[in-house]
């Protein structure tokens, strides 16, 4: 028997893509030879294939029922040729959406994709509170596009991607705030204030918004830019459903905030809020 052959004769474990459920090949399936950074083998494998076989599109795999984000690879050789091929793999825990800022605050449906998340860190905002939020380590196909500013739709909880990374292990890090509240109705008043009618020359427009806390989600433009003060907030909102000018009102669940400033964030408008 040639040794190409010997290498690929105990390759027995069905693999199936894992968006689609086409079997693909067989393959050897056998526990990662490291400890991973929160120092458990539990969800990390290693894949062994043979040298002439393609991952899927999305390198998303299906092994026994789970599915597996398949990263980089090295070839083992002999001889000079290449017999085999081995990948390492994360296991995903859950099924997101990717989403632009638009479709997050206006609770859109987005790109359905399989994610491994894993707690980092704690964040404090100090302006607002004494409470923690969790900062999540989010690993996606590399193929899946997520950026820095997209939004994460997991189990019905947003996350905001503060920073994505391609590490050598060949899987995106999405770095990812959770967000505070929403999508929540909100009413804006826009243009004017007209004081003989008590209200707005551009009248009034109710739509859907997320709120954050103010360090997880601002952007300073100019030295002239209102600095944050203990109890502002963040908001974004679709700019499809409103331009708010700096200076409106926005009510939220009943409290009344004044739009300080606002910058452009994709398909959406952030916006700087503090109690009115």
């Amino acid at each position: 028997m040639r040794l190409e052959s010997a290498a690929v004769f105990f390759d027995d474990t069905p693999v199936y893509d894992g968006y689609t459920g086409r079997f693909l090949w067989h393959c050897q399936f056998s526990s990662f030879n490291d400890a991973n950074a929160v120092g458990s083998t539990s969800t990390r494998r290693i894949l062994s294939i043979g040298p002439d076989l393609a991952l899927p599109a999305r390198r998303v795999v299906q092994i026994h029922g789970d599915r597996w984000l398949v990263g980089d690879g090295n070839p083992d050789s002999w001889k000079g040729g290449i017999i085999r091929q081995s990948f390492n793999m994360k296991k995903a825990t859950d099924v997101a959406e990717i989403l632009t800022p638009a479709q997050a605050c206006l609770g859109q449906a987005g790109l359905q994709v399989y994610v491994q998340k894993i707690y980092f860190k704690d964040t404090v905002n100090a302006l607002n509170d004494a409470d923690t939020d969790p900062f999540w380590n989010v690993f996606i196909a590399p193929s899946e596009g997520v950026a820095r500013g997209s939004f994460l739709r997991i189990s019905g909880r947003l996350y905001r991607v503060r920073s994505a990374y391609l590490p050598l292990e060949d899987l995106t890090i999405a770095q990812s705030d959770e967000v505070d509240t929403g999508p929540v109705a909100a009413t804006v008043s826009n243009g004017a204030y007209v004081a003989s009618t008590d209200s707005y020359s551009g009248g009034t427009v109710s739509t859907t918004v997320l709120m954050f806390d103010f360090t997880k989600a601002y952007a300073y433009l100019t030295k002239a830019s209102e600095v944050v003060a203990s109890g502002d907030m963040n908001a974004m909102v679709a700019n499809s459903a409103i331009n708010p000018s700096v200076g409106s009102l926005v009510v939220i669940s009943g409290t009344s905030w004044r739009v300080l400033s606002k910058s452009a964030e994709a398909d959406a408008w952030l916006l700087h809020l503090r109690r009115a």
